[in-house]
């Protein structure tokens, strides 16, 4: 990972977290077999300082980020995810030119303080807003501002979040769609507790239910387009980072063990058996795969931010980066035998906690397509 650090900045944010890593990872130990939400991880990074820098003067880059998440992720996948959320929340709103003036001030100034935010988007029965689903959420004008009313699905990091970026119909507009800041401590507002995935259950991802919310006027943020199709912006990356950090920890205890475990059978370190050596091998050639095209592509977007080209690149990542992890986890079971199944252990949540990533958007299929309606279009190369 060091090979990608060049900036003083980039090594301040590798000094903050990685002290980190090993606690989150004996943490997750002791959180049941498919884990629990980590309050304790996210307030070490508000601790050191990782949930401001976006908020701050000169923000983070991308790469900045992909370097933070994916170190975040090898010490636990959920807290990455969870963390990465708020943190690409922040990052797009700095940059995001649609948002009110007043509420895109109000909220920064509240992350600089140390407040937690994400956007609500989906809903249940709804499909993915990637695929164009359209919301039941609706925000009603009142003399003073709105009423708010609905429910949302996939809140990740919901227990610690002090803001909701809420996306709404507004009774008596057509075509568009809303977004609002929505204080967690509103009234009307209650947050469940029904996310039973058994894979980053940390994640906390509850739905959340909106009853009659009275927001003022402030709270509007932007209008949205319904159907119009958006850019994808430098933050998305925190989804492979993420998911490639897994698989790094899998790497982790796979290579530890294979440097351990002598079998009397054998008399030697497994590593050294030619079966195990050329899995171990094929996991850090993966690695390397993965993490040449995220950094790849998180500069790329650095230098060409809002090019429309990048949609796809960004996205190639993240099929890229998910399906290598989905291999890499399984090779590192492989290398540990029976060892992989053990609660004791960590294996077994990296082998489901990565195939999560099959189910944020875009999925494959759909970013398949996209690749081929792009040669379709162009008769060029992607890259071109």
């Amino acid at each position: 990972m060091t090979l990608f650090i060049e900036t003083a900045k980039e090594q301040d944010i590798y000094d903050r977290v990685t002290p980190l890593i090993e606690t989150f990872r004996e943490r997750e130990k002791t959180r049941g077999s498919f884990g629990s939400f980590p309050a304790d991880n996210i307030a070490d990074l508000i601790t050191c300082g990782y949930t401001t820098l976006p908020a701050k003067e000169g923000g983070l880059s991308t790469k900045e980020l992909v370097l933070a998440q994916s170190l975040i992720g090898s010490g636990d996948g959920s807290t990455a995810l969870a963390i990465g959320w708020h943190v690409s929340t922040v990052m797009d709103l700095m940059h995001d030119e649609e948002w009110e003036s007043e509420a895109k001030q109000f909220l920064l100034n509240e992350v600089r303080n140390g407040a937690l935010v994400n956007y609500l988007l989906s809903e249940r029965g709804q499909g993915s807003p990637s695929r164009g689903g359209r919301i039941g959420t609706v925000a009603t004008p009142t003399e003073d501002g709105y009423k708010l009313s609905g429910q949302k699905s996939f809140a990740t990091l919901s227990p610690a979040l002090d803001y909701f970026i809420v996306s709404a119909r507004v009774a008596g507009v057509e075509g568009k769609e809303a977004l609002f800041i929505v204080p967690k401590e509103a009234r009307g507002v209650s947050v469940g507790d029904g996310w039973d995935s058994v894979a980053l259950r940390g994640t906390a991802s509850h739905d959340v239910t909106f009853d009659d919310v009275e927001l003022p006027k402030t709270a509007f943020a932007s209008w949205k387009k319904i159907g119009e199709k958006e850019n994808v912006t430098g933050g998305f990356l925190h989804i492979p980072a993420c998911y490639f950090g897994i698989a790094r920890a899998a790497r982790d205890e796979a290579v530890q063990f294979a440097n351990d475990y002598v079998p009397n059978s054998f008399g030697r370190p497994i590593i050294e058996a030619s079966h195990v050596a050329e899995k171990i091998g094929r996991i850090e050639w993966l690695l390397a795969r993965s993490k040449h095209s995220l950094f790849y592509v998180a500069e790329l977007y650095d230098r060409l931010a809002g090019d429309e080209r990048l949609n796809e690149e960004l996205g190639s990542v993240k099929l890229t980066v998910v399906n290598d992890a989905i291999e890499i986890t399984d090779l590192a079971m492989r290398v540990l035998g029976s060892h992989s199944l053990s609660e004791r252990g960590l294996s077994y949540k990296y082998y489901l906690n990565v195939r999560a990533g099959l189910h944020n958007p875009p999925a494959d299929d759909e970013l398949i397509q996209q690749l081929t309606n792009r040669v379709k279009a162009t008769k060029e190369p992607v890259l071109s």
